[in-house]
């Protein structure tokens, strides 16, 4: 099998930023020996290759597409485990995969944005140092990828999760001056996209929309109903709102992944209408009943005619803690019973 070696040193170049001038003066050889190079005109001498293959945190192997076979197969069985570790919840197994993987493919975008996430996510599961620590280093691996990615949906993630670091190690100004730099919701691709795109592919973007707008509704009604301001009354008649919404976009309790927050809605309004004892045993039974379909959920697809064809999966979400939805609700009701 042919191998592009002039190729495969572009790509290596480009996944750090640098143009070809930049590449020279720190290999401390001609731009026009790195064009050569890369247009497979003339090869570097083969006591080069471990200086090449260093500056671009590879092996000579790798330099040379020796064992890319070897790495494809070993970054499938990664992404298998990683998914896995993220299901269970078990966000410490999640970053020491993707932490060994960094080690041996530093400069893998794939493995640097899960490096990032996961570093932040183990961060926020600690206190103290190790919070720090985690903190430090998804920033550390953000800001490097934010240098190296040309994707622009993978730069405001990074974005995102830069400004995420630096609110929780209490620098509120940089997690603003990050958060300003990413695009609204009116300026992005969610509405580029319907003037853009066509049959199918226009379909399944709509949808997909919808449901993320889905998921972030629900977030901003928890949020809007945890302020400490509201009256209970407030507070009941803003959670409420979450169940009656999810039923009109959702036909025949078609809520894939959104059964976890219904569970947890109705826990909480379990608690929250102790004064009126019928209901809020209504409200437990339901969020019992949610939180059961959550832990039995396997990947499907939507049937609600708004989505219907739409695929999820539960593996394609980081559980908030390890067990089973059942038992962070029957904790949550319990919590509610034990405020009297």
């Amino acid at each position: 099998m042919y191998f592009d070696f002039g190729k495969n040193l572009r790509d290596l170049r480009c996944s750090r930023g640098l143009t070809q001038e930049q590449a020279a003066e720190l290999l401390d050889v001609s731009k026009q020996s790195v064009s050569r190079w890369e247009n497979n005109v003339t090869y570097p001498d083969i006591t080069f290759l471990p200086t090449l293959a260093s500056f671009y945190g590879v092996t000579v192997d790798a330099l040379l597409g020796a064992d890319r076979a070897l790495l494809d197969s070993a970054l499938e069985e990664y992404r298998t485990r990683h998914r896995e570790a993220h299901h269970r919840g078990d966000t410490a197994g999640a970053l020491a995969l993707s932490q060994a993987m960094y080690a041996r493919l530093p400069n893998e975008p794939e493995v640097m944005s899960d490096l990032m996430v996961d570093a932040y996510l183990r961060a926020m599961n600690q206190e103290g140092e190790g919070r720090r620590r985690g903190l430090e280093l998804s920033l550390s691996v953000g800001e490097r990828f934010l240098c190296m990615t040309e994707d622009l949906e993978e730069k405001c993630r990074c974005i995102r999760y830069l400004a995420l670091g630096h609110k929780a190690l209490g620098r509120p100004e940089r997690a603003r001056e990050q958060m300003e730099k990413l695009p609204s919701l009116w300026s992005g691709i969610e509405l580029c996209a319907l003037e853009v795109l066509e049959g199918k592919e226009r379909q399944q973007h709509i949808q997909s929309t919808l449901l993320d707008l889905a998921d972030i509704l629900q977030k901003l009604i928890f949020e809007r109903a945890s302020e400490d301001a509201l009256t209970t009354k407030e507070r009941v008649r803003i959670l409420e709102k979450l169940p009656r919404l999810l039923e009109l976009l959702f036909e025949e309790g078609d809520y894939g992944l959104l059964y976890a927050p219904l569970s947890r809605a109705c826990a909480v309004l379990a608690a929250q209408t102790r004064d009126r004892p019928e209901e809020s045993r209504e409200y437990a039974r339901r969020a019992l009943d949610y939180a059961d379909a959550a832990d039995r959920l396997t990947p499907g697809v939507h049937t609600s005619v708004l989505f219907r064809g739409l695929a999820w999966s539960p593996m394609d979400r980081t559980k908030p803690r390890r067990g089973t939805q059942r038992e962070t609700v029957e904790a949550l009701l319990a919590e509610g019973k034990a405020e009297d």
